[in-house]
């Protein structure tokens, strides 16, 4: 089957964004050339790359694939494309927003995008390793194994290795979590290998609700992950020791007007990734306006998580 390849180049804290939007779409995959690709230095580990090299313009190519049977394939990209031209309208950075299309076969990009996967140490503990990827583990370190199919989310961003050293920081044995957006499901693994008792991952996109339930499968911790397709009103009940929203800034504010509180226990904490700084006091201040008070906030280059506790009195 053929399938046609759009790509844009953005500025990187447009990534997550443009991601969303292909996914609205129904896209079949989806994969991100972020700066390091771009520049050569894929098997640098975000944390030790020296960011002068980066800068703070540099851009990162989003791409997404779409059957070439679908009906109305041209009208459906032209809406995909102004769509992310918008996204400056809502203060989200561009950059070049420079497109390219083109026709490919299903092999040739089920498989391309593998060659940027590497093992990858995201804090001094966990590991995150590709299934085909050989890696001997050393003491004390937590790999978790991710295969993500046409799912988004490697586990290389920063807004998921800023959720992984909180979730690294803050988790206590027997306590439960609630990963919203889970995409392939690397949170919620990664919960359960540090000790949590049951972890509820959430997703609107059943192809990486699917994804997301065969890494669970693949790191052996299904009697403590549990993963779900719907939204958070409508398919999740109870309340949780951690809430974890792995998204873009609108859909934090979305989440909380919407009572993401209802769901974090009383002594309990709502982290949140995916801000770019210039969103930080806005959801700051949705989150103090929604009950919660900030009790960290760590960055990594334009991004930054926000990890609030529930305010008492």
């Amino acid at each position: 089957m053929d399938y046609l390849e759009l790509k844009v180049s953005v500025h990187s804290g447009a990534v997550d964004a443009v991601s969303e939007i292909y996914c609205e779409f129904g896209a079949n995959g989806v994969s991100i050339e972020g700066p390091l690709e771009i520049i050569g230095q894929e098997n640098l580990y975000w944390d030790y790359i020296d960011e002068s090299k980066i800068g703070r313009n540099a851009e990162s190519v989003v791409t997404a694939y779409y059957s070439c049977l679908e009906e109305n394939l041209d009208r459906k990209i032209e809406a995909i494309k102004n769509r992310i031209r918008q996204l400056s309208d809502f203060g989200i950075h561009l950059g070049s927003a420079t497109f390219s299309i083109r026709t490919v076969q299903q092999e040739d990009w089920e498989n391309s995008w593998k060659q940027y996967f590497k093992p990858l140490n995201v804090t001094d503990r966990i590991v995150i390793k590709p299934q085909w990827e050989e890696y001997e583990t050393k003491e004390n370190q937590l790999v978790i194994e991710i295969d993500p199919g046409m799912a988004f989310g490697t586990g290389s961003h920063e807004t998921t290795s800023m959720c992984l050293l909180e979730l690294e920081k803050y988790i206590q044995p027997e306590n439960t979590l609630l990963d919203i957006g889970t995409g392939s499901g690397i949170l919620s693994i990664a919960a359960a290998l540090l000790g949590a008792r049951k972890a509820v991952g959430v997703d609107l996109d059943p192809v990486a609700v699917e994804v997301a339930r065969q890494n669970v499968m693949l790191n052996r911790v299904s009697d403590q992950v549990e993963i779900i397709h719907g939204d958070l009103v409508s398919t999740i009940s109870g309340q949780y020791d951690i809430v974890v929203a792995n998204i873009i800034a609108e859909a934090i504010l979305l989440l909380l007007d919407s009572g993401v509180r209802q769901f974090v226990r009383e002594s309990g904490l709502f982290i949140c990734s995916g801000i770019i700084e210039d969103k930080e006091q806005m959801i700051v201040s949705k989150l103090e306006e929604r009950g919660f008070e900030i009790k960290d906030i760590i960055r990594k280059g334009e991004w930054l998580c926000v990890v609030s506790a529930v305010r008492h009195g």
